[in-house]
């Protein structure tokens, strides 16, 4: 834990996960409360800090990993949907936000930016965050307990219950621009309820937010959709936006971000799960036809502006013994195809494995696994 004497609102103490990634700094806690109080030098994180502590049993509940383990396999696998596009919803206060500079990451035909006064209010919350999305990025006054959205004359409040008991959220990625809201010691923390899954119901897509445990949140979006519009993962993503404060930390910093944490694993971003599922030849396949002509089908990758790549082995036809990856080596990869199937002529009687990647516009993304086949003559 950190505490500080000078908060924007006096003395206050939260959760501080820059510790775990800063291997070599010196914090202090001259009162020897057991909370640091002095990050004096060496300020600079080396590692991402990625956390999966659950909003019930105490940051425990066994169910609720092992549904997000499963969620996130799935997507990995390309078996739990895809998307690249990005809500920005910030309410009254931080409309100059804009889009929040998630045209680094994205084409402004995949960005809903609602920033007027007039429509951020809770019932459009609710419907924006049910949209199936890549990434979104909420701005608003909130709590462990909820998120607060001004409406005239007072504010509308959304429960954290919500997300939970109600109806979870629909994108894959978060970015909580909303005080203590990942709060993650205190009991059903909002935060928690995006990423992670209530039993029963429907579906919570969500596998990474970024937020923070206390008053204060991410600013700088540049230094963070920057890199991942390069092709950066959300962990070290989030590692160059520390990076990017320099190699100290005034009060304002201390204040606005220490209690900045990464919900989730890091090492993901919206094209993990870009991913095309095998569909011909079926993994396990024999063959005795000859020539050898095989046709190679897939499910494409269900977003715009996709093309791919096949890479297509056979055991020993590179290496005696060997597959070709084993030796450092390709057999054999395509060119870009803009259709999901392709035609090759296979080697040799032997046995063979393919697999395929997509690339959606300049981002390639990761490689199907292998897939196994064999011909007998």
């Amino acid at each position: 834990w950190f505490e500080m004497a000078d908060d924007f609102n006096g003395a206050a103490e939260f959760p501080c996960d820059l510790y775990y990634m800063d291997l070599n700094g010196t914090w202090n806690d001259p009162d020897k409360d057991g909370k640091f109080s002095e990050h004096p030098t060496k300020v600079e994180p080396e590692i991402w800090v990625g956390r999966l502590w659950t909003p019930s049993e105490n940051g425990n509940d066994a169910a609720l990993i092992k549904n997000y383990f499963d969620r996130n396999h799935r997507f990995r696998k390309g078996q739990f949907g895809c998307c690249n596009n990005a809500l920005a919803y910030v309410d009254d206060d931080w409309t100059g936000f804009g889009n929040c500079a998630f045209d680094l990451m994205f084409s402004p035909a995949n960005m809903e930016v609602i920033t007027d006064p007039t429509t951020t209010d809770a019932d459009r919350y609710k419907a924006e965050i049910n949209t199936h999305r890549a990434w979104a990025q909420v701005c608003a006054h909130s709590s462990p307990g909820g998120h607060s959205f001004k409406i005239p004359g007072g504010s509308e409040w959304v429960p954290n219950t919500y997300l939970r008991d109600v109806n979870p959220p629909n994108a894959y990625f978060y970015n909580l621009f909303a005080c203590s809201n990942a709060r993650f010691t205190q009991p059903d923390y909002m935060a928690g309820w995006y990423i992670f899954d209530k039993p029963l119901g429907s579906v919570c897509n969500g596998l990474a937010a970024v937020g923070s445990t206390k008053t204060g949140s991410m600013l700088l979006f540049e230094n963070f959709y920057g890199p991942m519009g390069s092709g950066k993962t959300i962990g070290d993503a989030f590692l160059l936006w520390w990076m990017g404060l320099g190699n100290s930390h005034d009060l304002g910093e201390r204040q606005w971000y220490y209690g900045m944490v990464l919900l989730g694993d890091p090492t993901l971003n919206w094209w993990s799960g870009a991913v095309p599922t095998l569909c011909d030849p079926l993994n396990g396949d024999t063959f005795d036809h000859f020539p050898r002509r095989t046709n190679f089908h897939w499910n494409p990758v269900n977003l715009s502006n996709v093309t791919y790549n096949i890479e297509i082995d056979a055991f020993g036809a590179i290496v005696s013994g060997k597959w070709a990856a084993e030796a450092g080596r390709t057999m054999f990869v395509s060119g870009t195809l803009t259709d999901n199937n392709y035609e090759h002529l296979f080697v040799g009687a032997q046995a063979g494995r393919w697999r395929v990647r997509a690339r959606v516009g300049g981002q390639i993304c990761p490689w199907s696994d292998w897939s196994y086949f064999k011909y007998t003559i």
